[in-house]
């Protein structure tokens, strides 16, 4: 009966965990339902290109605005 409380322990994290996935997959489908994409299309591709060019001794960042990523919600 020992082995009873962290098997119930281990159950509860994985379904915490499970959960969590699942919402985080479920929000991302809905910005990518919704259209919303931190670049376009033609920026996208020449990041990449961009990114292949100077090698893996740098690093290229987007410059992304708070707002197009964090969303308020009303009543909070």
């Amino acid at each position: 009966m020992d082995w009873l409380i962290p098997l119930i322990v281990v159950l509860v994290v994985v379904v915490a965990v499970a959960v969590a996935l699942k919402t985080r997959s479920r929000e991302a489908e809905s910005i990518r339902n919704r259209g919303l994409a931190l670049f376009s299309a033609g920026r996208a591709l020449f990041s990449g290109v961009l990114e292949h060019a100077i090698g893996p001794e740098y690093r290229v960042f987007g410059k992304v605005r708070v707002a197009d990523i964090v969303e308020p919600q009303r009543g909070r």
